[in-house]
């Protein structure tokens, strides 16, 4: 239920920010028509979910989970768009929403492998042996710091990501790319959900520190991800996921901005950009057949 809420409250809010860049007559009506719905779907869900004192995230209705921590990084994302909507027409209720964030980066986001585990993982922060659940608290903490400029959000996300989830990266001879084991167990392969976040971080940390490093790593990862798990149809994987078509995506789009490579190959990032994004929306198979994005379980 927590993914169902959260994915749903997304959608609005990302529909009602998405088209903020001016005040053009399509704007203003999705902003009358969804504002005070994002407003209150926000509001239930924080009270049905949310542990206050904390800022993290009941796994269920008002039903702590110690293990609940990836799902913290989508639940933490809602609030971060709130924030971000409201940070300069309601600057009581922005700071509401910053205080949470402030909050969760303190409490770890419930990660549970903290100083349980770190006399044999070195985890201290929001480390773990899963890496898939690394990404997405990363891409969360990044985004905190795109939207309130404090640089502790930054800092940490750089630091997962220089420390541990590239550092369990393995070359790929056949594709010449990366691929990432989704968790520390001896055997563990890759997957889709570790690759695709993976691809967007190291994307994001070129665009935001111009080190070829990244741009390499971005590469790389996407290399491996394009080759040996993306579907000729547009799925990123098999069963598609809506998360992971929209990461992916979005790391296309920004490699096509950022690349050094030809035109060709640029434009081809911009492509599949559109095609990973537009099969989430327009596939039943990622859709329950009236437009609604579906729970990822089903």
């Amino acid at each position: 239920m927590l993914k169902k809420l959260t994915i749903s409250t997304l959608l609005l809010l990302t529909t009602a920010t998405g088209f903020a860049q001016g005040e053009s007559t399509l704007f203003r009506t999705i902003k009358e028509n969804y504002e005070e719905k994002a407003d209150s779907m926000v509001n239930a869900f924080i009270e049905s979910f949310m542990i206050k004192s904390k800022g993290v995230f009941n796994d269920m209705y008002q039903k702590y989970a110690n293990n609940a921590y990836w799902t913290q990084a989508h639940a933490m994302d809602v609030i971060i768009y709130c924030y971000e909507r409201h940070k300069e027409d309601n600057k009581t209720l922005a700071n509401k929403y910053k205080s949470y964030m402030s909050l969760w980066y303190s409490n770890k986001a419930n990660n549970y492998a903290g100083s349980a585990a770190s006399s044999q993982g070195g985890y201290s922060m929001f480390e773990n042996p899963f890496t898939d659940d690394m990404c997405w608290i990363t891409l969360t903490l990044l985004h905190m710091n795109e939207a309130t400029g404090l640089s502790k959000y930054y800092t940490a996300a750089k630091g997962i990501f220089d420390n541990y989830i590239i550092k369990r990266a393995n070359e790929d001879e056949e594709t010449g790319g990366l691929w990432l084991p989704w968790k520390t167990d001896a055997g563990s392969g890759p997957n889709a959900c570790t690759q695709s976040p993976a691809t967007l971080i190291a994307a994001k940390l070129y665009q935001r520190t111009g080190q070829e490093k990244y741009l390499t790593y971005a590469k790389k990862l996407y290399a491996y991800t394009s080759k040996k798990i993306v579907k000729s149809d547009g799925r990123v994987e098999e069963p598609p996921l809506t998360y992971t078509q929209g990461t992916f995506g979005e790391a296309c789009r920004i490699l096509y901005h950022v690349t050094d490579e030809a035109a060709s190959v640029r434009n081809k990032y911009k492509t599949l950009a559109y095609t990973y994004i537009n099969y989430a929306f327009t596939s039943t198979r990622c859709t329950n057949g009236k437009n609604i994005l579906r729970h990822r379980l089903l």
